[in-house]
């Protein structure tokens, strides 16, 4: 489906969703789809000696970071390496710098829908916007219902083309990019067995200029990285529907008390 090859997760999300959609998925995805882009690269850093060590996730460039023209909804998460492009930072503290940095639910929101993909999609006239509404113009409509049933469609497909004919899936997979991460109940054991060769060939094939899928485990790291966020997500305390802190540095936060 030719939107889902120019859509982020976070738009064809909130596209889907609407209202329901959750702050923490919003950040999620969009944090995901700049590692799968290699604009942002998490490592493993491990500190200490004599036996006590420990091993945390840190956040810092990736390849593409120099660039990459960012959506103004991903630069909450870009705007720190821009101003110190060799820092590296601690998951949690990156977490909670991008939850602050995006004004909270419906600022972000706001920022997603500015893309020029929803331009067409989405009701901006005065009454949606004054009560924050997600709403959808007709042409909307028929978009989500067009890809929800195209995205269940592969979601019953994919698993059995991974054991059978690994490179139908691994094509159809990259053809939606992202996306791929709002599929639900992918088996990321299966998908990292897929023939590396095979990756290779149909990411210059797909004139794939992020080259992830090619990586080894890449598969296996990018579920790692999404349970790290969840991670910090949990441990700044914010609430995942509203996008409210329990904290009294909620700031900006355009959804507290709604």
């Amino acid at each position: 489906m030719e939107l889902l090859a120019k859509t982020s997760p976070s738009e064809t999300h909130l596209l889907l969703k609407q209202n329901k959609a959750e702050f923490k998925d919003l950040l999620k995805f969009t944090f995901i789809d700049l590692v799968r882009k290699n604009v942002l690269e998490p490592i493993k850093v491990t500190k200490g000696a004599r036996g006590r060590t420990r091993t945390n996730t840190y956040v810092h460039i990736g390849s593409q970071f120099k660039h990459y023209q960012p959506s103004k909804h991903e630069i909450i998460y870009l705007s720190p390496f821009q101003k110190s492009p060799s820092v590296q930072i601690h998951i949690k503290s990156f977490v909670k710098m991008s939850i602050e940095n995006s004004g909270g639910l419906f600022a972000y929101r706001k920022a997603i829908l500015s893309s020029s993909n929803l331009s067409s999609l989405i009701d901006n006239r005065l009454i949606p916007r004054i009560f924050n509404w997600v709403k959808l113009t007709p042409l909307g409509v028929s978009t989500k219902k067009e890809i929800a049933n195209y995205l269940r469609k592969l979601e019953d497909e994919i698993p059995e083309l991974l054991k059978n004919n690994q490179k139908e899936a691994l094509k159809r997979l990259l053809a939606i990019q992202g996306n791929f991460y709002l599929l639900n109940n992918l088996d990321f054991e299966l998908l990292n067995q897929i023939d590396s060769d095979l990756v290779i060939e149909l990411n210059r094939q797909y004139q794939n200029s992020y080259n992830s899928f090619s990586d080894i485990d890449y598969w296996y790291a990018l579920e790692n990285y999404s349970n790290s966020f969840d991670n910090g997500y949990d441990s700044a305390g914010y609430d995942s529907g509203s996008g409210c802190s329990s904290c009294s540095g909620c700031g900006g936060c355009g959804g507290c008390g709604n």
